[in-house]
């Protein structure tokens, strides 16, 4: 019946696999207390899914509900954020619940919003598309993608943040100066850059790099085609659209005929959090042999 059902969920010891080879230590929270109440306080807000963001960050096992938890929630709440945004950030990104609020949450919200001048309306929006914002640090991660960027001439910075909000995560050396230094060569500048700031987000080997060099080959000047024309679509609307029906063949061509270049070696990446998976809640068991169980919920698409 239902409850041989749930039993079978129960995860033992023997079966909490990821969660333990992940963080041991969870088994060490106080099951009689810290678990059910950080976990009461997950399933507190509406339509969180407990059993991904406890898998993702273990860690908020040991989270202090009051001081940590919900001052996290209404810290994120303050600053414009509806409930459901929140959750979506929380599911996206659970090692927010975990950042220190005045050291780093405010730090980095303060920076955005008065430093660079950005509208708590579009400051939502960047904490929304990348959550990850709120993880960064402002001295080593936020302001040398500031002074890169005003450094080749942009005046607008906040612009750029708010169309491209994960370009504070690149690292200027690897990955932005490269790019921006190929733009150069080929005759484009930093205002055809600010028109397209996502053009920092597509790869210079694979895409930047063959798609403007094919035009150069064709004869076909740079600046008489929007960036976004020539970076965004795929190959086959790149040559069809973009280029007037130019043979996608003759591109993969020309595309494999370039000579590698030698590029700087990535910045390692931070672990991600877990693809979606079946939604569950996450339900304490006092069971001697299991601290935590699942309870698996039906829902209809």
């Amino acid at each position: 019946g239902r409850e041989g059902a749930r039993e079978r969920e129960r995860l033992t010891p023997s079966r909490l696999g990821a969660l333990v080879r992940k963080a041991p230590w969870v088994l060490m929270y106080d099951p009689e207390e810290e678990i059910p109440e950080v976990l009461a306080a997950l399933q507190s807000l509406g339509g969180l899914d407990a059993e991904r963001v406890v898998r993702a960050f273990p860690d908020v096992l040991g989270l202090d509900v009051d001081a940590q938890i919900f001052r996290v929630v209404n810290t994120l709440l303050g600053v414009g954020l509806e409930e459901e945004a929140v959750v979506a950030i929380v599911e996206a990104c659970p090692r927010v619940l975990g950042a220190a609020v005045d050291a780093q949450i405010l730090a980095v919200i303060d920076f955005l919003e008065h430093e660079l001048g950005i509208a708590r309306p579009d400051l939502c929006k960047v904490i929304r598309a990348f959550p990850g914002t709120l993880l960064l640090d402002v001295k080593t991660d936020i302001l040398p993608k500031v002074q890169f960027l005003k450094e080749i001439g942009v005046s607008n910075v906040a612009r750029i943040v708010t169309l491209l909000p994960p370009i504070l995560s690149l690292d200027v050396a690897t990955q932005l100066m490269p790019k921006m230094r190929f733009l150069d060569k080929v005759g484009l500048t930093a205002f055809d850059m600010a028109r397209f700031p996502q053009f920092f987000s597509y790869p210079l080997q694979d895409i930047i790099r063959p798609r403007l060099l094919f035009l150069a080959y064709l004869d076909i000047p740079l600046t008489s085609k929007p960036l976004e024309w020539l970076i965004a679509p795929t190959e086959e609307d790149f040559c069809e659209l973009t280029l007037g029906g130019v043979s996608v063949k003759v591109y993969q061509r020309f595309k494999r005929s370039l000579p590698p270049i030698e590029m700087p070696a990535p910045p390692r990446r931070k672990r991600s959090t877990l693809a979606d998976s079946k939604r569950a809640s996450v339900v304490f068991s006092r069971d001697a042999n299991a601290f935590l169980s699942l309870q698996t919920t039906r829902h209809s698409p």
